[in-house]
């Protein structure tokens, strides 16, 4: 189950969840009218996708996890090597066979960066932080496609028809999970400079309030953004070779970032969903210790 990270795998779904309340309301469509087969799929394959990039994220990392002291599965001994890598690789194929067909070949694309993301890219910080942002980005936008308006239209005919707002949001939450690697960078470095990676993380949370020019409520958006930025500048980094305070606060700000989404258009019968991944469900799976 660790080689899973539970406790980030809601964000996953929360992209989802966004996304739809995003093109529903900015696009004047009834909740009614939601097809709830096709937003079930579109959860699953998010949550497949995101799973398998975890998975083969460890299987990539095998080395560095025993350089930097990460206890993470593998190189604690709970699974084998190969055995994880075709986990992952069985997530993928899954996720392919249940993507919505309205993604058409962006399901290929998302999927292709995570491979990337895993194995190569994040070699590199900013390549890495490009790659991952892309990913997260991605992820956010393609559920837009589920939700039915006058006309099929593809995904980058769907974020001119939603405006400013949608495809905004998704270029700075696309950002903010670029900003989560380079923080991790920072912090995995020895002595870890904590001024720098400070600032990292505090630009990452003030990303939300670059979309108060944008949005219909731009109060909640102010107001649901305040969490990670206030836990952002209060928490402290573990150091070196463990993923701190700081770090787990941004990773699960993904979910709380969905939340805020969904608040500054005010579909709020996402919002009270997203409630769940952003806030409920990373305390009930809280771990004892991050890995």
């Amino acid at each position: 189950m660790q080689l899973l990270r539970p406790r980030l795998l809601p964000s996953a779904l929360a992209d989802v969840v966004a996304g739809v309340a995003l093109a529903r309301v900015l696009g004047a469509v009834p909740l009614e009218n939601l097809d709830g087969g096709l937003v079930l799929r579109g959860l699953v394959f998010a949550l497949l996708v995101y799973a398998s990039g975890m998975v083969l994220g460890d299987v990539a990392d095998v080395e560095e996890d025993r350089r930097l002291g990460r206890a993470r599965p593998i190189v604690a001994g709970h699974i084998d090597r190969k055995t994880a890598a075709l986990f992952g690789l069985v997530l993928i194929v899954v996720a392919l066979l249940v993507a919505p067909g309205f993604y058409g070949y962006w399901q290929y694309v998302l999927v292709g960066l995570v491979l990337a993301y895993s194995f190569v890219t994040k070699r590199v910080v900013l390549a890495g932080a490009l790659t991952l942002a892309a990913c997260r980005g991605l992820n956010l936008a393609l559920p837009m496609l589920l939700v039915s308006m006058p006309a099929q239209a593809s995904l980058i005919e769907r974020l001119a028809e939603l405006g400013s707002y949608a495809w905004l949001a998704v270029v700075c939450y696309g950002l903010y999970a670029g900003l989560c690697v380079v923080h991790g960078s920072l912090e995995d470095l020895t002595p870890a400079p904590s001024g720098r990676s400070r600032c990292v993380a505090v630009l990452a949370a003030l990303l939300p309030f670059s979309l108060l020019g944008s949005a219909a409520r731009p109060e909640l958006l102010a107001l649901a953004s305040l969490p990670t930025l206030v836990l952002g500048l209060r928490s402290r980094s573990a150091g070196p070779g463990w993923v701190g305070a700081r770090s787990g606060i941004l990773l699960r700000g993904l979910a709380r970032f969905d939340f805020a989404l969904a608040c500054g258009v005010g579909a709020f019968v996402e919002a009270i969903v997203l409630a769940i991944p952003a806030y409920v469900l990373p305390w009930l799976l809280r771990p004892k210790s991050w890995s």
